[in-house]
């Protein structure tokens, strides 16, 4: 998948995400759970806020790696 972070994620770049940020993506990419399982260990309502809020997590790491 394209735009997907892998290990080469910058340690200082996930450091300035929100700690929910950072968990949503470490929940989907670094342990490879399914949108409905991140939506229950994060506690989220449904695995659709859960697509919207890792979208919205990686656009945010994706700008703080271009920076």
């Amino acid at each position: 998948l394209s735009g997907v972070p892998d290990e080469r994620w910058d340690n200082a770049a996930l450091r300035q995400l929100d700690p929910q940020q950072r968990l949503l993506l470490q929940l989907r990419y670094q342990q490879g759970l399914t949108l409905q399982e991140v939506a229950r260990l994060a506690g989220l309502e449904d695995l659709f806020r859960a697509r919207y809020l890792v979208q919205q997590a990686l656009a945010r790491l994706q700008a703080l790696l271009r920076d």
